[in-house]
């Protein structure tokens, strides 16, 4: 197999960085200072160049390195904003809560309150709080109550739409494996329900059996008669030993 050589580029000067805490090198230089490196930006991702694309720093530019890198990049970065959109879905009964950043560009007025609007045009309000995301940047967030109807419903800021959002069901509702009792007791107790309370009946148990007794209690009548025979029968012993005495 023949061995493809990369022809490097020739640097001369280069963007150093004094801390690369939060820089994440991809391509390094020589030296082992970051030649292209990621950085990650509220819910997305910077990815920058030591160099400009001219050739007064390098002659990256001439290279035949240096057009499939851009297209990569831009792929790469344009995936992450598909990711940011998958980002705005979720589950039915629990909290909602997107960014700021994942709302559109047209959005620019943060003053003016936001909600939720179904199929149906039902409104849930939406609120906003600030939360610091690191190095003194704060971003304003977005929360509602929990939706329980599942669709997509929209972001709307008086009758603009800013952005969607989904409401789908968690995948384990739709799987059929049957759960073991230490999965659904822990459900149970999760909503107040004791172990005490819980009743496991096989498949050949009667369930309409079952049922009756839980609701009405177990009949008595039958131990009842059976203590009634014995103590009859305990009876007559006694009586017949009193006769032969």
């Amino acid at each position: 197999r023949q061995k493809t050589n990369v022809e490097s580029p020739e640097v001369t000067t280069s963007l150093s960085f004094s801390s690369q805490q939060n820089i994440q090198p991809v391509i390094v230089l020589s030296n082992g200072n970051p030649f292209l490196w990621q950085r990650e930006y509220r819910s997305g991702k910077i990815l920058g160049f030591a160099v400009p694309a001219t050739v007064g720093w390098s002659n990256f530019p001439y290279k035949g390195i240096f057009v499939p890198l851009m297209y990569q990049s831009a792929l790469f970065l344009a995936s992450q904003i598909n990711l940011a959109e998958a980002s705005n879905t979720f589950f039915a009964g629990a909290p909602i809560e997107f960014s700021s950043s994942q709302l559109k560009r047209s959005f620019n007025e943060p003053n003016i309150p936001l909600h939720l609007a179904d199929a149906q045009n039902q409104i849930t309000p939406v609120q906003s709080i600030s939360r610091s995301i690191g190095e003194g940047t704060m971003q304003t967030m977005y929360t509602s109550a929990a939706l329980n109807e599942l669709g997509q419903y929209g972001v709307l800021q008086n009758r603009d739409t800013v952005q969607f959002v989904s409401v789908n069901m968690r995948r384990e509702e739709s799987d059929g494996t049957l759960a073991t009792k230490d999965q659904w007791t822990s459900v149970f107790e999760k909503v107040g329900i004791q172990n005490t309370a819980i009743t496991a009946l096989s498949p050949e148990s009667d369930i309409t059996q079952t049922v009756l007794q839980s609701r009405f209690g177990v009949e008595l009548w039958k131990y009842f008669l059976l203590l009634a025979v014995i103590i009859a029968l305990i009876e007559m012993i006694v009586a017949r030993e009193k006769k032969e005495l």
